[in-house]
């Protein structure tokens, strides 16, 4: 009914914030949420509680933004989208790329990886030669689907259902091309 709301994320600080994909680990006591400090930007998943807080960053948190003077962190930073939990909780699997938004991207961009939250080791699950977002673990955990397209030189391109393996094996193509 919309009665009782009350923010989850705390912190706004100087930088303006911005907040995407947000999604329940399965025990329904934390979100997942990739978070950006400079607006527009690179991503980084946290971990809130649902009574609120201000998050812990699943893996190395992004480097703090420069202050006035400053020169920018150094290389593209990560950036990572769409994050979805284990039905354990151990792993968490994301969207990434280096860098943020632009024109002249070199393909592939996006891949999905999982985060292992004991270990700290990360995996690339796809290989697609034009990217892979939107990461959705199947009931069993056993599986991954996937939104994913080719590179090509078209403007306008379909993106695909797939389906692969947690450990990045069996990559399958559900939908069909009709080109």
């Amino acid at each position: 009914d919309g009665s009782g709301l009350k923010p989850v994320t705390k912190g706004r600080g100087p930088s303006v914030q911005s907040f995407v994909s947000p999604s329940w680990t399965p025990d329904g006591e934390y979100l997942l949420a990739g978070k950006a400090e400079r607006g527009i930007g690179t991503y980084h998943i946290y971990l809130y509680h649902r009574d609120g807080g201000s998050g812990v960053s699943l893996g190395p948190p992004p480097p703090p933004p420069p202050t006035p003077g400053q020169p920018p962190p150094p290389g593209p930073q990560l950036n990572k989208m769409g994050a979805v939990a284990s039905p354990d909780g151990r792993f968490i699997y994301d969207a990434q790329r280096n860098g943020a938004f632009n024109y002249n991207a070199t393909f592939p961009i996006w891949q999905v990886v999982r985060f292992d939250r004991e270990t700290g080791e990360t995996a690339t699950l796809t290989n697609a030669p034009g990217s892979a977002m939107r990461p959705v673990l199947s009931p069993d955990g056993r599986s991954v689907a996937y939104l994913g397209y080719d590179w090509t030189t078209d403007t306008y391109i379909d993106n695909e259902l797939y389906v692969v393996g947690i450990d990045g094996t069996g990559s399958k193509q559900l939908t069909v091309k009709f080109d």
